[in-house]
């Protein structure tokens, strides 16, 4: 019986070493440090390309410093934006045609 009574001793402390040692108590796998580690360097790589992506400024071009078009589409970025302000709700109403382009001689397909 002594047998006995000395193993029922032992046995309820037995799952916290495990624990207490980084063993899991079911399969026998060290966990712990390594999952930690592996969980905050993803949290921290996910978060440094989130904070690398979100710069507005960097993903826009500078747009035209004039009214001038340098590019098909106004930049390099293809905008279409200008700061151009001579043309104003105001005055839009009296805007002429200065010039227009006949594609005709491409064929029908322009």
């Amino acid at each position: 019986m002594a047998g006995n009574s000395s193993s029922l001793n032992i046995l309820p402390v037995w799952p916290l070493k495990a624990r207490e040692s980084g063993v899991d108590s079911m399969n026998g796998k060290r966990h712990g440090t390594t999952q930690t580690l592996s969980l905050s360097l993803g949290i921290a790589v996910t978060l440094a390309c989130g904070l690398w992506t979100t710069q507005p400024t960097l993903a826009q071009g500078p747009g035209t410093d004039s009214s001038q078009w340098t590019y098909l589409g106004g930049d390099a970025w293809h905008t279409r934006y200008t700061p151009a302000d001579q043309i104003t709700p105001e005055n839009f109403e009296d805007l002429d045609v200065a010039w227009r382009w006949d594609a005709s001689s491409f064929g029908p397909s322009t």
